[in-house]
């Protein structure tokens, strides 16, 4: 179910709706405040002030986020395409696999170039002696780094929401292995380009 938010200034009856999840109590109570302000603006007050405009808090569009999350998690790993043709399967993975590639592409290589730059420096700047690096200190964060990542790692795997998105991911990769062929092969082709 999907709720509007509604952003109003007393100021302009034009009402502006985004879409998100509320309870029809909600929805109730933001139209009869809306009322009441439109009947006060009407009785008097003639300039706006900060009162008059809703606030968005930042646990309002957090949660926002998440409902939209779930929801493209749900549709996305949902999609079923193995009673349409294979014609139609590679045509779909294909066309999907070249945009991302090509986006992936694009921005892969300007990260490629900006950390290869940064590393380029940092070790001219050490071999000229502008910069002296502790490279065991280096050494040892990365390896806490890397112990801490593969705990949350196995924490993660444990988890009842990764293990429900594992087995949907596995039954949405047997359904679509011909359209998934399909977004390989088109990934590369827009690597490539």
């Amino acid at each position: 179910e999907f709720r509007k938010l509604i952003f109003f200034n007393r100021e302009n009856k034009n009402i502006n709706m985004f879409p998100s999840v509320q309870k029809d109590e909600e929805k109730q109570n933001v139209r009869q405040k809306l009322e009441k302000k439109r009947e006060e603006r009407s009785s008097g007050s003639s300039s706006p002030t900060d009162e008059e405009y809703e606030v968005i808090t930042s646990a309002m569009v957090q949660e926002e986020m998440n409902s939209y999350r779930s929801m493209i998690k749900r549709k996305i790993l949902t999609i079923d395409l193995s009673d349409h043709s294979t014609y139609i399967q590679l045509g779909i993975g294909g066309a999907t696999g070249l945009l991302t590639g090509h986006m992936v592409g694009k921005v892969g290589k300007a990260m490629a170039a900006g950390i290869g730059g940064t590393i380029l420096l940092i070790n001219m700047g050490t071999r000229a002696g502008y910069i002296t690096v502790d490279w065991e200190k280096v050494d040892a964060d990365m390896r806490t780094a890397s112990e801490q990542i593969s705990e949350k790692i196995a924490e993660q795997q444990q988890n009842e929401e990764t293990q429900e998105l594992l087995k949907k991911g596995g039954l949405f990769i047997r359904r679509n292995l011909v359209m998934l062929g399909g977004f390989a092969a088109g990934f590369f082709l827009g690597m490539a380009t």
